[in-house]
Protein backbone atom coordinates (compact mmCIF):
# COMPACT_ATOMS: atom_id res chain seq x y z
CA UNK A 1 0.00 0.00 0.00
CA UNK A 2 2.88 2.05 1.17
CA UNK A 3 4.11 1.60 -2.05
CA UNK A 4 1.03 2.29 -4.49
CA UNK A 5 0.83 5.23 -2.41
CA UNK A 6 4.19 6.65 -3.51
CA UNK A 7 3.52 5.91 -7.22
CA UNK A 8 0.46 8.17 -6.95
CA UNK A 9 2.08 10.55 -5.41
CA UNK A 10 5.08 11.03 -7.87
CA UNK A 11 2.48 10.19 -11.07
CA UNK A 12 0.49 13.76 -9.42
CA UNK A 13 3.87 15.42 -8.77
CA UNK A 14 4.96 14.84 -12.23
CA UNK A 15 1.22 15.75 -13.66
CA UNK A 16 0.53 18.36 -11.43
CA UNK A 17 0.10 21.15 -13.71
CA UNK A 18 -1.77 18.94 -16.22
CA UNK A 19 -4.13 18.76 -14.07
CA UNK A 20 -4.64 22.28 -12.70
CA UNK A 21 -5.16 22.81 -16.19
CA UNK A 22 -7.64 20.32 -16.96
CA UNK A 23 -9.29 21.71 -13.58
CA UNK A 24 -9.42 24.63 -14.34
CA UNK A 25 -10.41 24.48 -17.96
CA UNK A 26 -13.90 22.34 -16.47
CA UNK A 27 -14.60 25.03 -14.14
CA UNK A 28 -14.44 27.24 -17.18
CA UNK A 29 -16.63 25.61 -19.15
CA UNK A 30 -19.42 24.92 -16.07
CA UNK A 31 -19.62 28.85 -15.65
CA UNK A 32 -19.15 29.53 -19.23
CA UNK A 33 -22.80 27.47 -19.71
CA UNK A 34 -24.69 28.62 -16.41
CA UNK A 35 -23.37 32.11 -17.80
CA UNK A 36 -25.01 31.53 -21.05
CA UNK A 37 -28.02 29.84 -19.86
CA UNK A 38 -28.14 32.97 -17.17
CA UNK A 39 -27.75 35.72 -19.23
CA UNK A 40 -28.24 34.69 -22.88
CA UNK A 41 -30.97 31.52 -22.93
CA UNK A 42 -33.18 32.81 -20.20
CA UNK A 43 -34.04 36.50 -21.47
CA UNK A 44 -34.28 35.04 -24.65
CA UNK A 45 -37.00 33.03 -23.95
CA UNK A 46 -38.41 35.25 -21.75
CA UNK A 47 -38.41 37.90 -24.38
CA UNK A 48 -39.84 35.35 -27.39
CA UNK A 49 -42.53 34.33 -24.89
CA UNK A 50 -43.90 37.70 -25.00
CA UNK A 51 -43.64 38.47 -28.53
CA UNK A 52 -45.49 34.73 -29.28
CA UNK A 53 -48.46 35.62 -27.02
CA UNK A 54 -49.27 38.64 -28.89
CA UNK A 55 -48.80 36.85 -31.85
CA UNK A 56 -50.53 33.63 -31.20
CA UNK A 57 -53.73 35.89 -30.39
CA UNK A 58 -53.92 37.43 -33.85
CA UNK A 59 -53.68 33.43 -35.04
CA UNK A 60 -57.00 32.68 -33.02
CA UNK A 61 -58.72 35.59 -34.48
CA UNK A 62 -57.81 34.33 -37.72
CA UNK A 63 -55.74 37.73 -37.99
CA UNK A 64 -53.31 35.37 -40.67
CA UNK A 65 -51.44 38.36 -41.96
CA UNK A 66 -51.21 40.14 -38.27
CA UNK A 67 -49.93 36.94 -36.70
CA UNK A 68 -46.97 36.43 -39.43
CA UNK A 69 -45.80 39.95 -40.12
CA UNK A 70 -46.68 41.42 -36.33
CA UNK A 71 -47.65 45.32 -36.24
CA UNK A 72 -44.54 47.81 -35.71
CA UNK A 73 -44.89 47.08 -31.79
CA UNK A 74 -44.30 43.35 -31.92
CA UNK A 75 -43.42 40.76 -33.60
CA UNK A 76 -44.86 37.93 -36.06
CA UNK A 77 -44.77 34.25 -36.44
CA UNK A 78 -41.83 34.69 -39.17
CA UNK A 79 -39.67 36.97 -37.38
CA UNK A 80 -40.28 35.06 -33.94
CA UNK A 81 -38.99 32.22 -35.54
CA UNK A 82 -36.52 33.07 -37.57
CA UNK A 83 -35.05 34.82 -34.42
CA UNK A 84 -35.66 32.44 -31.68
CA UNK A 85 -35.36 29.69 -33.68
CA UNK A 86 -33.65 27.59 -30.29
CA UNK A 87 -36.28 28.05 -27.86
CA UNK A 88 -39.74 26.66 -27.30
CA UNK A 89 -41.56 29.99 -28.25
CA UNK A 90 -39.63 29.89 -31.17
CA UNK A 91 -40.33 25.97 -31.88
CA UNK A 92 -44.11 26.97 -31.49
CA UNK A 93 -43.99 29.79 -33.73
CA UNK A 94 -42.86 27.21 -36.45
CA UNK A 95 -45.93 25.70 -35.93
CA UNK A 96 -48.06 27.91 -35.65
CA UNK A 97 -46.32 30.11 -39.02
CA UNK A 98 -47.11 26.57 -40.67
CA UNK A 99 -50.83 26.54 -39.96
CA UNK A 100 -51.19 30.06 -41.07
CA UNK A 101 -49.72 29.39 -44.16
CA UNK A 102 -51.58 26.41 -44.81
CA UNK A 103 -54.45 28.31 -44.56
CA UNK A 104 -53.67 30.85 -47.07
CA UNK A 105 -52.91 28.47 -49.25
CA UNK A 106 -48.92 28.56 -49.79
CA UNK A 107 -48.83 25.06 -49.14
CA UNK A 108 -44.59 24.95 -50.31
CA UNK A 109 -43.90 27.81 -47.55
CA UNK A 110 -46.30 25.85 -45.09
CA UNK A 111 -44.56 22.61 -45.53
CA UNK A 112 -41.01 24.32 -44.62
CA UNK A 113 -42.10 25.45 -41.39
CA UNK A 114 -43.95 22.69 -40.42
CA UNK A 115 -41.02 20.61 -41.26
CA UNK A 116 -38.56 22.52 -39.11
CA UNK A 117 -41.21 22.06 -36.39
CA UNK A 118 -40.18 19.53 -33.44
CA UNK A 119 -41.96 18.89 -30.37
CA UNK A 120 -43.38 15.76 -28.13
CA UNK A 121 -46.67 17.34 -27.65
CA UNK A 122 -49.23 14.55 -27.66
CA UNK A 123 -51.40 16.28 -30.34
CA UNK A 124 -49.52 18.80 -32.51
CA UNK A 125 -46.52 16.26 -33.36
CA UNK A 126 -48.88 14.55 -35.44
CA UNK A 127 -51.28 17.66 -36.39
CA UNK A 128 -47.80 19.20 -38.17
CA UNK A 129 -47.43 15.85 -40.30
CA UNK A 130 -50.78 15.24 -41.04
CA UNK A 131 -50.89 18.94 -42.01
CA UNK A 132 -48.03 18.35 -44.47
CA UNK A 133 -49.85 15.88 -45.83
CA UNK A 134 -52.78 18.28 -46.49
CA UNK A 135 -50.43 20.54 -48.07
CA UNK A 136 -49.57 17.82 -50.75
CA UNK A 137 -53.36 17.31 -51.00
CA UNK A 138 -54.13 20.43 -51.94
CA UNK A 139 -51.56 19.90 -54.63
CA UNK A 140 -52.78 17.13 -56.10
CA UNK A 141 -49.84 15.16 -54.64
CA UNK A 142 -51.31 12.23 -53.72
CA UNK A 143 -48.68 9.93 -52.56
CA UNK A 144 -46.73 12.33 -50.89
CA UNK A 145 -50.08 13.03 -48.86
CA UNK A 146 -50.84 9.31 -48.67
CA UNK A 147 -46.75 9.10 -46.83
CA UNK A 148 -47.52 11.99 -44.13
CA UNK A 149 -51.08 11.08 -43.50
CA UNK A 150 -48.99 7.44 -42.34
CA UNK A 151 -46.44 9.30 -40.33
CA UNK A 152 -48.76 11.44 -38.59
CA UNK A 153 -51.17 8.16 -37.81
CA UNK A 154 -47.94 6.41 -36.39
CA UNK A 155 -46.73 9.29 -34.44
CA UNK A 156 -48.86 8.90 -31.51
CA UNK A 157 -50.60 6.31 -30.11
CA UNK A 158 -54.01 7.62 -28.76
CA UNK A 159 -57.69 7.77 -29.95
CA UNK A 160 -57.91 11.45 -31.36
CA UNK A 161 -54.64 11.48 -33.74
CA UNK A 162 -54.37 8.25 -34.53
CA UNK A 163 -57.71 6.59 -35.84
CA UNK A 164 -58.54 10.75 -37.39
CA UNK A 165 -55.23 10.15 -39.74
CA UNK A 166 -55.38 6.56 -40.68
CA UNK A 167 -58.85 7.29 -42.02
CA UNK A 168 -57.05 10.05 -44.28
CA UNK A 169 -54.37 7.83 -44.93
CA UNK A 170 -56.97 4.80 -46.06
CA UNK A 171 -58.94 7.69 -48.35
CA UNK A 172 -56.25 8.50 -50.51
CA UNK A 173 -54.59 4.84 -50.39
CA UNK A 174 -58.34 4.30 -52.19
CA UNK A 175 -58.35 7.32 -54.46
CA UNK A 176 -54.72 5.87 -55.45
CA UNK A 177 -56.08 2.35 -55.88
CA UNK A 178 -53.99 1.24 -53.16
CA UNK A 179 -57.05 -1.05 -51.79
CA UNK A 180 -55.04 -3.29 -49.81
CA UNK A 181 -53.28 -0.53 -48.58
CA UNK A 182 -56.64 1.57 -47.90
CA UNK A 183 -58.32 -1.82 -45.94
CA UNK A 184 -55.02 -2.19 -44.07
CA UNK A 185 -55.40 0.85 -42.43
CA UNK A 186 -59.14 0.97 -41.56
CA UNK A 187 -59.00 -2.50 -39.86
CA UNK A 188 -56.19 -0.84 -37.74
CA UNK A 189 -58.98 2.16 -36.57
CA UNK A 190 -61.53 -0.65 -36.41
CA UNK A 191 -58.61 -3.25 -33.94
CA UNK A 192 -56.99 -0.68 -32.53
CA UNK A 193 -59.51 2.59 -31.59
CA UNK A 194 -62.66 0.66 -31.60
CA UNK A 195 -64.00 3.97 -29.51
CA UNK A 196 -62.95 6.40 -32.15
CA UNK A 197 -65.00 8.65 -33.69
CA UNK A 198 -63.70 6.60 -37.13
CA UNK A 199 -64.79 3.65 -36.07
CA UNK A 200 -68.50 4.23 -35.81
CA UNK A 201 -68.95 3.63 -39.81
CA UNK A 202 -65.43 1.82 -40.49
CA UNK A 203 -66.83 -1.70 -41.69
CA UNK A 204 -68.44 -0.35 -44.72
CA UNK A 205 -65.03 1.45 -45.52
CA UNK A 206 -63.39 -2.24 -45.00
CA UNK A 207 -66.11 -3.97 -47.25
CA UNK A 208 -65.44 -1.72 -49.93
CA UNK A 209 -62.03 -1.33 -50.00
CA UNK A 210 -61.49 -5.51 -49.83
CA UNK A 211 -64.50 -6.01 -52.47
CA UNK A 212 -62.38 -3.05 -54.50
CA UNK A 213 -58.88 -4.89 -53.90
CA UNK A 214 -60.45 -8.39 -55.33
CA UNK A 215 -61.61 -7.31 -58.51
CA UNK A 216 -58.15 -5.50 -59.52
Amino acid sequence: LDKNASKAEQFLEKHKRHITLSIAAVVVILVAVWGYHTWVVVPSENEATEELAFAQKAYEMDSLTLALEGDPAHLGLVKIADQFSSTAAGNIAKYLAGAAYYKQGQYETAISYLKSYASDDEITAAEALGMIGDCYAEQDKASEALAYYEKAAAARDNDFTAPFYLMKAGNVAMYLKQYSTAAKHYEKIKNDYPQSAQAAMIDQHIEYARGAAKNL
